[in-house]
């Protein structure tokens, strides 16, 4: 569920990213507190900016392991460790 107000999150780079997620973060913690009404819109935000920060970590990941196949030849290191 894409929250109206998040904009593309996709165009922010992850140090600012990193930075709304805190900065929410912290808005809540005033919210739970002064004004609970807003809490439901404010975690709809949340889930957006956390599902982004997911989605570029996965991306990071299967980059990592993408370079670590080709780096062993095509054989990947975990091939010889797990025996299903």
């Amino acid at each position: 569920m894409n929250h109206p107000l998040a904009g593309n999150l996709r165009d922010l780079e992850d140090q600012a990213l990193d930075d709304r997620i805190k900065d929410l973060a912290k808005k809540m913690t005033f919210a739970y507190r002064s004004s609970p009404t807003v809490i439901p819109q404010m975690q709809m935000m949340m889930e957006d900016l956390q599902l982004e920060r997911r989605r570029r970590d996965k991306e990071k990941m299967e980059k990592i392991m993408q370079q670590a196949k080709e780096a062993d030849g095509g054989k990947s290191n975990w091939d010889d460790i797990i025996d299903i």
